[in-house]
């Protein structure tokens, strides 16, 4: 059972053994048992994970390690590099985006206010909760210091941060007349001001900006069944993130793909196009400077690629959708996509 978590975990997420080791590690330090009689087992599990993990990890191992080189000391990093990732004010920007993002605020204070109270004798002693952090902390630190900061690296370790604060509480109103109010009071406090959506992910702004609603619309009416479409746009209020969430609540029969995270080669770009079996690309113009310059520069490439007829791309048409200065362009394969000078892939 452990080795089929762990390859699905993986499956979703390389940084999944994160959230693993630190609970595996603590069970198997507190046991104390000798190796002669964890090596079957661990070996069991291993090789189950392994088993499972390898459906995708195999055929993509090539990619895998050159994304990772990439993104830990190649081009999409240094896109990070604003300064060190260990300076007060980095790690200090993480932990607030993390706090309100991640968590809420709400769920932090009452997380560290709970522990607080408890003390770290009392903490330490807890073996439920020594677990929950043995959980949470791992992939929170490793994070923290990491050059690029993602929130999302994080997020196998938050179920520990639920169990954390769980078991806190439990400890807190144990023998309390008022304990099942205190604990709704708590679970209502950190629905209610906790965020609804991640910041370049999950449905549209409700406030409308940018009419994506009317965007995933138009789009839908333009193509056929089981569309995929390509786009370049790498904004807080347009995305393929939140397009494709449009997409799925209102069943539009598109889904919607990047150039790839942090795109600043259109080789890179032209394959991924190929790899996502992209049936359209649309082109959005008039976007504003905070978009990512890397993005901006190989959709640049990518339409002058188009207009010269050297990708097989056709315009189906301008888009009615034009939300203050904006514009789009529907183009629909035509045939097998390849880098010009390359073999089709």
């Amino acid at each position: 059972g452990l080795g089929a978590l762990a390859g699905l975990g993986l499956l979703t997420k390389v940084l999944f053994p994160l959230a693993v080791l630190g609970p595996v590690a603590l069970t198997l330090r507190e046991r104390r048992a000798s190796w002669a009689e964890l090596e079957r087992p661990l070996k069991v599990i291993a090789a189950v994970g392994a088993a499972v993990a390898l459906t995708w990890y195999g055929p993509n191992l090539v990619y895998i390690a050159g994304y990772t080189v990439r993104a830990s000391a190649g081009d999409i990093a240094a896109q990070y590099a604003v300064r060190s990732p260990f300076h007060p004010l980095a790690l200090l920007g993480y932990w607030k985006a993390m706090a309100h993002d991640g968590f809420s605020y709400a769920f932090v204070l009452m997380l560290a206010g709970a522990l607080w109270a408890l003390g770290a004798e009392r903490v330490r002693s807890e073996p439920g909760l020594r677990f929950a952090l043995a959980w949470l902390v791992p992939p929170l630190l490793v994070a923290s210091l990491g050059q690029r900061k993602e929130l999302r690296f994080a997020a196998a370790g938050l179920p520990g941060a639920a169990l954390a604060l769980a078991g806190a509480l439990d400890l807190l109103t144990r023998g309390k007349p008022a304990r099942p109010l205190l604990f709704a009071a708590a679970v209502a406090a950190v629905v209610a001001l906790s965020p609804s959506r991640t910041v370049y992910g999950g449905p549209p702004a409700r406030d409308g900006r940018w009419e994506q609603e009317a965007l995933v619309a138009e789009v839908a009416a333009m193509v056929k069944g089981g569309a995929v479409v390509a786009i370049g746009a790498e904004h807080l209020f347009l995305n393929a993130n939140i397009l494709t969430a449009e997409a799925v609540r209102t069943r539009a029969p598109q889904a919607y793909v990047n150039y790839g995270h942090m795109q600043s080669q259109v080789e890179a770009a032209v394959a991924r196009l190929s790899d996502k079996e992209a049936t359209h690309i649309l082109f959005v113009y008039g976007l504003p400077a905070e978009v990512s310059p890397s993005i901006v520069a190989v959709d640049a490439r990518l339409k002058a690629l188009v207009a010269a007829g050297k990708l097989p791309f056709q315009s189906v048409g301008r888009l009615a959708w034009a939300p203050g200065g904006l514009s789009a362009e529907l183009f629909e394969r035509t045939g097998p996509i390849k880098m010009p000078g390359a073999a089709a892939r």
